[in-house]
């Protein structure tokens, strides 16, 4: 039998968690209730829930970890227990009470989006594999990117970062396929950026371009400096670093510009 809703959940009155990876992959799935007593969802935990479109967060929910609803392509709103005293759902986008951490953004969502004044961290995760997003609207309140914030954002053809922003964390912006162009403001003093099993690192106000090693095979030093300006930016047609006090761009003619 396939089993498409598990509503029977929310009479497990005694559950507290829903750890990670709990609901993983079961495609047919299309809501789930959980019962009041439900303080933490783990990481991942609907990850891969292609139908699933509800999972209403009910009030006694403390903690919601990253990629929540990662790959729930059918989801278009988040649901929040307006009790709920953690998070808060506005216009179906998951963010802290306080509305200073964008949590979840749906993946089901298609088209633009502004960022509210009040966020100023996007969480880890939050944008992750949200296909349909064509552009994002980053407030000048917004001082820290999470890991994965926007990856696999595969219609994202473009992204200005304002300088109010200090961090971007690990993969923020993985396997963005579309992205052609970035701005990346002199404000930003810790970035781990990563591209196709690229990273590039900011270490001050000094660019600094490391090649990590390919997952797939070790490549020797003399190899890693000659491919260190064709990888690092290899989605890239152009990239503007604002007012840098020294940039090393190694191998970067192949970028349609660099201001």
């Amino acid at each position: 039998k396939v089993i498409t809703s598990f509503n029977e959940l929310q009479y497990f009155t005694g559950l507290t968690e829903i750890g990670a990876w709990t609901f993983y992959n079961c495609t047919n799935l299309t809501s789930v209730i959980l019962p009041n007593s439900i303080t933490s969802i783990g990481n991942d935990a609907f990850n891969s829930c292609h139908k699933l479109i509800s999972v209403p967060i009910p009030y006694s929910v403390k903690n919601i970890s990253y990629a929540v609803f990662r790959n729930c392509f059918s989801m278009t709103d988040i649901y929040v227990d307006d009790s709920n005293t953690n998070y808060c759902s506005v216009d179906g986008v998951l963010f802290s009470h306080d509305k200073k951490v964008l949590v979840a953004y749906p993946d089901g969502k298609q088209g633009a989006y502004s960022i509210p004044n009040s966020v100023i961290e996007i969480g880890n995760c939050a944008f992750s594999s949200c296909k349909g997003l064509t552009s994002v609207l980053i407030p000048n309140s917004v001082t820290i990117i999470g890991f994965d914030a926007f990856s696999d954002c595969r219609a994202l053809s473009s992204l200005t970062i304002p300088n109010s922003v200090t961090t971007i964390r690990y993969a923020a912006f993985a396997f963005c396929t579309g992205l052609t162009s970035i701005t990346i403001p002199s404000s930003v003093t810790n970035m781990e950026f990563f591209v196709c099993n690229w990273k590039v690192f900011c270490v001050g106000r000094n660019l600094v371009l490391q090649i990590a090693f390919d997952v797939k095979r070790r490549i020797s030093k003399k190899e890693q400096q000659e491919k260190e300006g064709r990888a690092c930016f290899m989605s890239f047609k152009s990239i503007d670093l604002e007012n840098w006090s020294r940039k090393e761009y190694y191998n970067l003619q192949f970028l349609a510009h660099i201001v």
